[in-house]
């Protein structure tokens, strides 16, 4: 049947036939012209740092306009026509000089090149470069604001293009379906088809696209002066606020009464010794931001959770029992039996269907029924040793473009990352502080919660010895470059009767956990519980050196800060996992089917 109705109607797609042939071309002609190599060259003699105006590194700029340069210069020799009101190869030549000067700026063993050296630099030139670089030297930028508007107005052209570029294949496609949805022969299927395609082509596409990450509207620099100036700064700080400022609460009193939470713009690193459940610590981290803040949270508004150790499966197995208050044991006996069963039973509908109800019911009542309708959780897993700070900003754009606004990031975790320019190598005690470094700046450009897990060395597992930065791992530039560092491990030489962790995790006030004895630690309940020693050894603000205990579960692979916590988890811990132990000893029975009523949940990506 031919696609017919209000969409085959609408007026945006009646328009006049659009160009479907050379997209460059259009848009070369009219943006990235003559007046256009004049202003990036006026830009790059201007001596002020490009990296320090946009707030990111200058080796990122100078690739960035590299690569645009070398694009450009391959545009326009592809091009059949002249597109510009000068000829073809007087662009070519105006390409060629920018980019001479962009070299000359870059190269330190050159003498400074200025406006008024500038001619030196090319002594043998033809009258298009004699005219050209008098220009540029005569319309010299001679303030910071100036340079800051012309450097905006140049870079969106720049992006502009970038984006021409990616999505030109993706333009010829959306021209091609609005010609086919005006014909009749075109069945509806077929149709949406190639709209769905197209989209997804498109986001594809732009998800490629290299780009410079820069706070839009607000100061990297404050002028006080006068009554006009504070005024300024105040809108300035009342723009920041609103728009670029988070401060999240974390459940756990130490970290919220010392330091008064997770800050944006800041990076954590959580440090101990090898298999002392920092992954774990980092997972509860965000399950208990998400709980003690959900009121500040909006729709888009998404929790990322990258690991560079355990594959997603695993990862999202500890996800299940600490958001859903699950144990661990038995989730994992979930995941064995049911691929028991799947293989055993290959194409088995009924059996499938069980599974599949199993599997929908541990995440609906564990992530989708914490995260409810206000905030979204996105968990991804990378190779280590091949990702790096710029990967991770690539993926957060690539969310962006999909409605995701990133809040807070969980990367698990350093000691497995790479630097982010291959060029920018050296030992591994010189790249730990890099990535330290580079996440640092990825925290502030993005106005996020950056919170990740390194090792320390492996005597810190000596009890006797106090936790301190001497500890850390590999670099001790990974604590220069934090804003906040944690160090944790777990106690098995002590125990909820230890006179240190009863004072930190009993409250005298709570009747139900006042009064422990040795028979309640012999309970099945108490069996799993490990004191958990957090101690802040650096905090840029709040109060550093604070220590607490706190309990570790072995069971549900919760983190408690006092025994009250655990208390009030227990009557429901009980309950969903024996129900859970009897809903996976009836999984290979055909004759009982999981009671459910799962509604489709979009928490993973």
């Amino acid at each position: 049947m031919p696609f017919k109705g209000d969409f085959i109607n609408n007026p945006l797609l009646n328009l006049s036939p659009l160009p479907t042939t050379d997209f460059q071309s259009i848009f070369l002609s009219k943006f990235i012209n003559q007046e256009f190599f004049q202003k990036l060259c006026i830009l790059l003699l201007y001596q002020a740092d490009l990296s320090g105006v946009l707030n990111v590194k200058a080796t990122e700029v100078t690739k960035f306009l590299i690569k645009f340069i070398y694009s450009i210069s391959k545009d326009v020799r592809n091009l059949t026509t002249n597109s510009f009101t000068v000829s073809n190869n007087v662009i070519s030549k105006l390409i060629f000089i920018t980019k001479r000067i962009l070299e000359m700026r870059e190269n330190v063993n050159l003498r400074l090149v200025t406006y008024d050296n500038i001619l030196n630099h090319f002594p043998k030139r033809d009258i298009t470069t004699d005219k050209f670089l008098h220009l540029v030297s005569d319309n010299r930028i001679t303030n910071m604001t100036d340079f800051r508007v012309s450097l905006d107005y140049v870079f969106q052209l720049i992006q502009a293009y970038n984006e021409i570029n990616e999505v030109k294949k993706s333009l010829v496609q959306w021209l091609q379906f609005i010609e086919n949805a005006n014909k009749d022969d075109v069945s509806v299927f077929n149709l949406m088809k190639q709209y769905k395609e197209t989209i997804s082509d498109a986001y594809n596409d732009l998800s490629k696209l290299q780009v410079i990450a820069k706070q839009e509207n607000l100061s990297d620099y404050f002028v006080l002066n006068n009554v006009s100036s504070v005024k300024k700064i105040t809108r300035d700080i009342l723009n920041f606020l609103q728009n670029g400022y988070s401060f999240f609460k974390t459940g756990y009193n130490l970290i919220d009464t010392e330091v008064g939470g997770f800050e944006s713009s800041s990076l954590s690193i959580i440090s101990g010794p090898s298999n002392h459940a920092k992954s774990i610590l980092l997972i509860n981290l965000m399950y208990s931001i998400i709980v003690s803040n959900a009121k500040e949270f909006q729709p888009n508004d998404t929790l990322v959770f990258i690991t560079l150790e355990d594959d997603c499966y695993k990862l999202l197995r500890r996800f299940i029992s600490i958001f859903g208050n699950y144990d661990a044991d038995l989730v994992r006996k979930a995941w064995v039996k049911s691929a028991a069963l799947l293989k055993e039973n290959n194409s088995n509908d009924q059996i499938d269907k069980k599974v599949f109800d199993l599997i929908s019911i541990l995440l609906t009542e564990s992530i989708r029924k914490v995260t409810g309708k206000n905030v979204n959780v996105v968990l991804k897993h990378c190779n280590e040793n091949s990702f790096s700070p710029a990967d991770i900003c690539k993926f957060i754009d690539t969310l962006k473009l999909q409605g995701f606004n990133t809040r807070c990031l969980f990367v698990d975790y350093i000691d497995v990352m790479t630097t982010s320019s291959p060029t920018n190598k050296g030992d591994d005690y010189t790249n730990q502080g890099i990535i330290v470094q580079e996440l640092r700046l990825l925290s502030r450009n993005y106005n996020l919660v950056l919170v990740t897990i390194t090792q320390n060395v492996r005597s810190s597992e000596n009890f006797d010895q106090a936790m301190s930065n001497q500890l850390i791992g590999d670099s001790i530039k990974k604590i220069r470059y934090a804003d906040f560092v944690y160090m944790i491990r777990q106690r098995f030489d002590l125990d909820l009767l230890s006179e240190q962790v009863k004072n930190d995790v009993v409250d005298p006030n709570d009747n139900s956990s006042a009064n422990l004895s040795l028979v309640d630690l012999s309970s099945p309940e108490f069996r799993k519980l490990i004191p958990f020693e957090i101690k802040i050894t650096k905090a840029k603000e709040g109060k550093k050196g604070a220590s607490k205990f706190h309990l570790f579960n072995g069971n549900n692979l919760r983190i408690y800060n006092t025994l009250k916590e655990f208390y009030s988890d227990l009557p429901q811990y009980k309950k969903i996992n024996k129900d859970l132990s009897i809903i996976i000893d009836l999984l290979n029975d055909n004759s009982i089917q999981i009671p459910s009523n799962i509604t489709e949940s979009n928490i993973l990506i």
